[in-house]
């Protein structure tokens, strides 16, 4: 079985062109569930140090990071996807 490859740092890309989708997901506020709006994201075409802010779930080979709604993502130029819940 093929190895999965490391994924790639974010390229300096613009939302618009890392957009795959947008879907209604269902996500917990004030204690109820609730439909929103949500766009998925490739995570190899995300921009560099702009804040995404939730909801959105960003793609990935391997796995799927979810923002939740009041989160924010921010894409750093090592690799790493930085997720600040507010609270």
């Amino acid at each position: 079985m093929p190895k999965i490859a490391a994924p790639r740092a974010a390229t300096d890309g613009s939302l618009v062109e890392a957009l795959v989708k947008t879907a209604h997901c269902a996500f917990r506020r004030n204690g109820a569930l609730e439909m929103m709006a949500t766009p998925f994201y490739e995570r190899s075409g995300l921009p560099l140090e702009q804040p995404i802010v939730g909801p959105a779930i960003v793609l990935q080979t391997d796995s799927r990071t979810v923002v939740p709604p009041a989160s924010t993502l921010i894409a750093e130029a090592g690799g790493n996807l930085i997720l600040k819940i507010d609270q």
